[in-house]
């Protein structure tokens, strides 16, 4: 038996002295009012939003041929460029030349077995630093036009400088 769940969110803030109140109101089965299936979209958009916002990861979808379609802010954080900037550009432009070819191979490997792929790249940020990576992709199950992706770059750069310390003892 599925249970469907209504969420509300309330924004709040403090306006010219009249002060207004945060809160989620979570509704399931016959508790409370029913979203129009418009709402329901909405508060899914607004939710994915959010996650994208405050993710510290740095979540980009990729067509097949590499062009980076759309990313999420926390690109500009974490390597340098906005949104706008990253818009079609080739994600092999942000990449060492190394992790060109291990780009691809995950790009393959993902193709080819149909779940997620996870390889290690090094990414050139604005600044022309370079940082490790790990990418999980996953290919989107509804791209209409071409086959898309969604990539996750994950920061590893700690996780090698403990290693580091850890081989120097």
């Amino acid at each position: 038996m599925s249970v469907n769940t209504t969420i509300i969110l309330e924004s709040s803030f403090k306006d010219k002295g009249v002060k207004r109140k945060n809160r989620i109101v979570v509704f399931t089965d016959g508790e409370g009012p029913h979203m129009s299936s418009s709402q329901t979209r909405y508060l899914k958009n607004h939710l994915a939003e959010q996650l994208l916002k405050f993710s510290i990861d740095v979540v980009i979808v990729i067509t097949e041929t590499g062009n980076i379609q759309t990313a999420g802010p926390s690109i500009k954080s974490s390597w340098g460029w906005s949104t706008e900037e990253i818009s079609e550009a080739n994600i092999r432009d942000l990449l060492t030349e190394a992790s060109c070819d291990t780009c691809l191979r995950c790009f393959s490997e993902c193709l080819i077995s149909g779940n997620g792929a996870v390889c290690e790249l090094v990414v050139k940020h604005k600044d022309h630093s370079c940082i490790p990576y790990e990418l999980t992709l996953h290919q989107l199950e509804k791209s209409y036009e071409e086959i898309n992706f969604i990539g996750i770059f994950r920061d590893i750069s700690e996780r090698f400088r403990f290693l580091n310390q850890q081989t120097e003892y």
